[in-house]
């Protein structure tokens, strides 16, 4: 089970799903009302929206526009400003997906194509570019091959200095197809049957594992250049999945503390939790486990029925619609803080054996080298970074590993964990996704308000053309 799934922030297009609204004043209002609901049930972020929104001022708004709204294209305006106010790319509504299982179980037929493989675990493809034209400057020169999944080259900058450059589109396997398609290949031909669960599982963990040797094979190439400093280019980059620890961790020299997790209390997490625990308490039945294993376990079931209790913890938070001054008797976000696997910094080959290792331990299911650049990092963000791309901005900055430069990150953090939770609007049957989790700084604050650089260079607004001339006159007094 993984922790928390990070999803690439998605901007909401209501032209996609104009022919589900309704077509009257009371259907408008019916969906609203189910999303306020839904919200005030299961928003992670629903009480940092109340320090930054006047909700009371923007329920009234919105009903009076519904009321007023003539058309669909109406209503959908009066829906989109709505969303737009709380600006957080993880607060969405959207068809739902055509291959939404809804906790069925999922499988891959053995012989299917690396394209219908890859759609299974979500393919996503990403213009392979910088997020600048790097690429235009005089003194800039590519290096590797021209299919290689990451843009990457050197920057000349004079008197002996220069700068690598590579840029990471996406944090997910699934924007990068040839890389994706080849993984399939290659577990297919040890299949005697359709691909079951474990072994989707084991086909995602090829695709990481080998868009990570490439990541690592690039920047070595890099580094043999003997450049002043490498520039991680994650401007525009959406966000992706987990595997953004595993590029962290392999351009860290040291440890890296995983990020604070708070969860919602809601049967969601309940569910989770419940699922945990019962894979501890099956391997706690075992009369094989050693001394360690048992220690292990019992502080794991500790833990999870702890946590178990704190997800069912009611809340009931609806009244932030109607009172901008009542406080809140309880809170949203959980009491817990999950920083972690349950095990702690435990050796993974400890609980390799046990069906509750995945929870145990937050082990990547393969070695990578670490530490591979062994120089000055600097980490490239704008306020298209988000998502997973600013839990790799918050992990580093954390541990000084990198100088963060551009501007401020978009604000989305944590996203949806095991699918997250799933609420349908009545009448346009319109899926509202919400994140189910916060996650935070090392300073405390929820990663949502987005993440200032240590160096900003220049603002959002600001051509394309200006934003390069800043950052390049920057690199070039790196050394100084």
């Amino acid at each position: 089970m993984t922790i928390f799934k990070l999803p690439v922030i998605v901007v909401l297009l209501f032209a996609a799903v104009a022919s589900a609204f309704g077509q009257s004043t009371e259907e408008w209002l019916q969906d609203y009302s189910a999303m306020k609901k839904y919200m005030a049930e299961a928003y992670a972020n629903f009480e940092w929206a109340r320090t930054k929104i006047d909700l009371v001022e923007l329920d009234r708004k919105t009903v009076a526009g519904l009321k007023q709204a003539k058309t669909q294209a109406d209503a959908q305006k009066v829906f989109a400003e709505f969303l737009r106010a709380f600006h957080d790319g993880h607060l969405q509504v959207r068809k739902p997906a055509e291959n939404n299982s809804d906790g069925e179980s999922q499988f891959i037929p053995k012989d299917a194509t690396g394209a219908k493989a890859c759609s299974v675990i979500g393919v996503n493809p990403r213009p392979k570019r910088f997020s600048l034209g790097f690429q235009n400057v005089p003194g800039f020169t590519a290096v590797g091959a021209e299919n290689e999944p990451f843009p990457s080259g050197i920057l000349d900058l004079g008197d002996g200095k220069s700068v690598a450059i590579i840029a990471i589109p996406l944090f997910s396997p699934g924007a990068y197809p040839n890389n994706c398609t080849a993984a399939w290949d290659s577990i297919r031909m040890s299949l005697d049957r359709d691909c079951d669960e474990e072994c989707i599982d084991r086909f995602r963990a090829e695709a990481e594992k080998r868009l990570t040797e490439k990541f690592i094979s690039q920047v070595r190439e890099l580094a043999a250049k003997k450049p002043t400093a490498l520039v991680v280019d994650i401007a525009l980059n959406g966000g992706g999945s987990d595997w953004v620890s595993v590029i962290a961790k392999a351009l860290s020299p040291v440890e890296l503390t995983p990020p604070t997790v708070r969860f919602i209390r809601h049967p969601h997490w309940v569910k989770i939790f419940e699922s945990q625990l019962a894979d501890v308490n099956d391997d706690l039945k075992r009369k094989d486990l050693t001394k360690t294993q048992r220690s292990i376990l019992k502080d794991a079931k500790r833990k999870l029925t702890a946590y178990v209790a704190d997800a069912r913890t009611p809340c009931d938070l609806s009244f932030f619609w109607t009172d901008t001054t009542k406080k809140p008797g309880c809170e949203r976000l959980s009491s817990t803080r999950l920083v972690g696997a349950l095990g702690g910094k435990i050796d993974p080959k400890t609980v390799a054996n046990l069906k509750s290792r995945n929870s145990l331990t937050s082990a990547e299911p393969y070695e990578f080298e670490k530490g591979i650049f062994g120089g000055k990092i600097y980490i490239l963000t704008d306020d298209r970074t988000a998502s997973a791309s600013e839990m790799f901005v918050s992990m580093l900055q954390r541990a000084k590993v990198a100088t963060t430069i551009g501007s401020k990150t978009f604000g989305a953090g944590c996203g949806y964990v095991d699918g997250g939770t799933r609420y349908f609007l009545p009448v346009s049957k319109l899926q509202l996704r919400m994140p189910d989790c916060a996650r935070f700084r090392a300073d405390g604050v929820n990663e949502v308000e987005g993440i200032d650089p240590d160096v900003k260079l220049f603002d959002p607004w600001e051509p394309a053309e200006a934003k390069l001339r800043k950052v390049v006159e920057y690199l070039s007094k790196v050394g100084d």
